[in-house]
């Protein structure tokens, strides 16, 4: 189990960030707040590489843009890896999962992918 805010000295062994809900955020340093942006927003950017976690951010409502947001879905990129993306599928298709009841989409290198 890891801290949701890094200790005082500011070592941090495994420091952690955490999205949930509508997206309520803590980040790296434990900063909390709620964010109710909408579009694609990079999460995580390394400092010294390009390693990067990009959301995609949608409103609960078509018609109320000032409404809440919820994540559809989570892109990792790290040059030399393959990048991995997993969406909430809008449709079914062939490749649509379901995962913990949720239809979920992967893909890896934007290839359509089977979890199993």
């Amino acid at each position: 189990q890891v801290a949701e805010t890094p200790p005082a000295n500011g070592v941090c062994p495994v420091c952690k960030a955490v999205g949930r809900g509508d997206p309520h955020l803590i980040t790296f340093d434990g900063l909390r707040y709620d964010v109710h942006a909408k579009g694609e927003v990079v999460m995580v950017r390394s400092l010294d590489s390009n390693f990067e976690i990009q959301v995609r951010l949608e409103g609960l409502s078509k018609t109320n843009t000032a409404g809440p947001a919820v994540t559809t879905g989570v892109a990792v990129r790290d040059p030399g890896f393959p990048t991995v993306q997993v969406n909430i599928a809008d449709t079914s298709s062939a490749t649509t999962e379901d995962v913990l009841g949720c239809p979920v989409d992967l893909f890896v290198d934007g290839t359509p992918t089977t979890v199993t």
